[in-house]
């Protein structure tokens, strides 16, 4: 070799060694992204990690690509496991050509971020991860750093529970109010499945590291993560960590004396004993549980008591079994390819069970990723799956059998497999937990291939300049993707949150101005922001205190919104709702637009054909314009999908009364329970301020039918819950006067002087109407 060629050599060498530090410091930052909440972002938990996680992934990968052209130990080798998640992918994007909605398959949504594209970068991640670390020390590392971020997310939890704790107690009885607390995820859910898979992370550490104190930091990091997952009180994870406990009991009660003698733990020869012991107590606590489900004591501890009265009743896990038979339909309907990534919500709405409103109402997941799995990528994509866990299962198997592995490692990875495979079973996956289970598919490859050091450095006479070719190249596609896939679609979400700030402001010019800014970039996220735009604003179309000009400058810019986001995601239920109810506000101006708004419902239940809740907006709808039949029609409708749904007789009453149907009306009052002061949705007793509520409602509809009798009666009850109310005094006298009785209209008007004597120039204007 020339010198010449030696000092090419040192140099690409040491460029590659930058390389490789730039590369573990991403991959190590990348860990952190649980900790991301940016306040001013829609979907502060969930969309900032996102992005963050992928601007990283993006700088990384490239870097990667930089380092295995240079140099050959660092590219992707050959692994059946790594080629089935290969194959995996090309079904998720397969799916999400042939699916209902490929845009929304490729880029989900603000809530969710996903889709192909999101989960793509956990695939560069893995990549990055399988064949960058070639050491176990890196994975040591790796995974410390994971535990670590796990007690800082830990940390956040049981600060927001001692927080709750100084700030919140019942002043009746001074019971503390449980809270169920979730840190930096925002959901208690995530939280609780992500932190069991760190405690396991810890276990295995544990018995791979010496050291006491090393130990005792992994011991201390499993009890500060478990306290966590109990006070979340998430059932799911609860369940999966007592399987894996299970489960490691199980495999060292069988340990082959062997691998026991690996293990650098004093007395080795008791593990097997304790193992017994540990099994038999978890079976006798679990037992004990059960059995004392009944008692107070295990009525109070909430996690304990909800997991000790699982049972088909529970609404809890009724609904979740309805939502599950839905899904079940809806992968039936296409069973090859399902109906593309992220696009679960379309048969949820198709196949809507309407016995499970008014409990919940919108589903875009089963709360099961295998079905979620079935219903996105149908039996081609739930096969693939599938194998990637059980080719992880027999990796383990074999790399243990072939002495690569020693048993602790397919031990607890096995666990951790098969822990997340419980957990999945009632939940679905979010930021945080890909972010582990492609960590642990990544060491489980890195396993499998072994840690090859043939080095094959770039020959090429003309070395450097292919160098800055492919440098140059790899710098402009980061650039570019980096921009149309994080920062345009972080702007405008940033944006998004501006304008509604600027409304609060009440800077209304400068508000319209800033949402048809935001409705102009688009992105991905134009269907969330145009939804805010909506929820923020539509009450002002109904406000008296806003200008007729600028209510229609309002509706305009909802109706702009929505009419593009719908263009992305036609099939959106709910946006559609959203859009119907700007067209009946703006009725109010212009009558035509009752007719587009009921057009537009009409489509909705389309899409949604057992909804009750479609039903109800349409039987108002008719209402408004007298169509009294129709109105009946789609209100006993809405009752019928679902008649145990106490809210569906009340709402069929009230439109009965309002169309002069007192019979039907109170009949159907009475069978919602509301007369027996019962919410109609919880079934709970109702309070004083529900009761009014309640009340205004049937004083709107028999006052439509001037029945005053049953105004002056509800009046009546109102001032006996409430006595000190002025306006219940003034609604009186009025029923009163129409009824002639001008005489108790007086009196009853001058008791309102009682209750604020600053009324008394109003209540001598009444009485003076009145002729007296």
């Amino acid at each position: 070799m020339s010198k010449k060629s030696r000092e090419l050599k040192r140099e690409l060498n040491r460029e590659s060694h930058y390389l490789l530090i730039a590369i573990k410091f991403g991959l190590f930052a990348a860990l952190f992204m649980p900790l991301v909440v940016i306040k001013s972002f829609v979907f502060p938990y969930i969309f900032p990690k996102q992005i963050l996680f992928q601007v990283i992934v993006e700088i990384v990968f490239s870097l990667y690509i930089i380092l295995a052209i240079r140099d050959s130990k660092y590219r992707p080798k050959s692994d059946s496991l790594l080629l089935v998640l290969l194959a995996y992918f090309i079904i998720l994007i397969i799916s999400s050509i042939l699916g209902e909605n490929a845009y929304h398959s490729f880029w989900s949504s603000y809530e969710r971020m996903a889709g192909v594209i999101s989960v793509l970068h956990y695939f560069a991640f893995l990549i990055v991860a399988a064949f960058v670390f070639k050491k176990d020390d890196d994975w040591h590392r790796f995974f410390e750093i994971s535990i670590i971020v796990s007690v800082l997310v830990s940390c956040t939890a049981l600060y927001q529970l001692l927080e709750f704790l100084m700030m919140t107690k019942n002043p009746v009885d001074g019971v503390l109010t449980e809270i169920r607390i979730s840190g930096t995820t925002g959901n208690p859910i995530f939280t609780a499945g992500y932190l069991m898979i760190n405690i396991f992370f810890a276990c295995w550490l544990f018995l791979e590291k010496k050291g006491f104190g090393r130990r005792a930091l992994y011991f201390l990091s499993i009890m500060i993560n478990i306290i966590v997952i109990y006070k979340s009180q998430t059932r799911g994870a609860v369940l999966a960590l007592f399987v894996g406990l299970i489960a490691i009991s199980i495999f060292f009660l069988f340990i082959p004396e062997k691998d026991l003698q690996e293990l650098s733990l004093p007395r080795t020869k008791w593990i097997k004993k304790m193992a017994a012991s540990f099994l038999i107590l978890l079976i006798i606590v679990l037992g004990s549980v059960w059995a004392m489900r009944k008692t107070d004591f295990i009525k109070n501890q909430p996690i304990i008591s909800r997991l000790s009265n699982i049972s088909l009743s529970d609404t809890t896990a009724s609904i979740r079994l309805m939502v599950w038979e839905m899904s079940l339909k809806g992968f039936l309907k296409h069973p090859i390819f399902g109906w593309g990534p992220e696009n679960a919500s379309i048969p949820l709405n198709k196949y809507f069970n309407p016995k499970i409103f008014p409990n919940e109402s919108w589903f875009d997941r089963s709360h099961n990723v295998f079905l979620d799995t079935l219903v996105h990528t149908g039996a081609a994509g739930f096969i693939a799956y599938m194998s990637i866990f059980l080719l992880a299962f027999r990796n383990l198997w074999k790399g243990w059998r072939g002495g690569k592995i020693k048993y602790h490692t397919g031990m607890m990875f096995s666990v951790i497999l098969l822990s997340y495979l419980v957990q999945n079973l009632l939940v679905f996956d979010t930021q945080v937990t890909f972010l582990m289970i492609f960590s642990i598919l990544a060491f489980l490859i890195y396993l499998g291939i072994g840690n090859s050091t043939d080095v094959e450095i770039v020959k090429n006479k003309n070395t450097n300049a292919i160098k800055y070719v492919y440098t140059v190249s790899i710098i402009v596609i980061f650039i570019l993707g980096t921009y149309f896939i994080n920062i345009r679609p972080g702007y405008v979400n940033w944006r998004c949150i501006n304008a509604l700030m600027t409304f609060q402001g009440n800077n209304f010019a400068r508000g319209i101005s800033e949402f048809k800014e935001v409705f102009a970039l688009g992105t991905f996220g134009l269907v969330e922001n145009a939804g805010r735009a909506n929820a923020s604003l539509v009450n002002m179309l109904n406000s008296p205190a806003v200008q007729l000009n600028n209510k229609k400058i309002i509706a305009e810019l909802l109706d702009e919104g929505i009419r593009k986001a719908l263009v992305m995601e036609p099939q959106n239920v709910r946006l559609i709702i959203d859009q119907s109810n700007i067209y009946k506000f703006a009725s109010t101006w212009n009558p035509r637009f009752l007719v587009q708004a009921e057009a537009i419902l009409l489509k909705a239940r389309e899409l949604a054909p057992t909804h009750p809740i479609l039903y109800f907006l349409l039987g108002e709808m008719m209402m408004q314009q007298g169509r009294k039949q129709e109105v009946l029609s789609f209100m006993k409708k809405a009752m019928e999908l679902n008649e145990s749904a106490d809210i569906s007789h009340w709402n069929y009453g009230l439109a009965a009364i309002h169309m002069g149907e007192k019979v039907l009306g109170e009949y159907e009052i009475k069978r919602s329970g509301m007369i027996e002061k019962r919410h109609p949705v919880t079934g709970r007793e109702l309070t004083v301020e529900e009761k009014i509520k309640a009340y205004m409602q049937l004083i709107q509809a028999y006052s439509h039918m001037n029945d005053w009798p049953s105004v002056i009666s509800l009046y009546e009850e109102m001032i006996r819950d409430k006595p000190g109310t002025l306006d219940f005094y003034g609604g009186l006298a009025a029923a009163y006067a129409k009824t002639g009785d001008k005489k108790k209209a007086s009196d009853t008007a001058m008791k309102a002087i009682l209750i604020n004597p600053s009324a008394r120039p109003q209540v001598e204007a009444f009485i003076k109407s009145l002729g007296l």
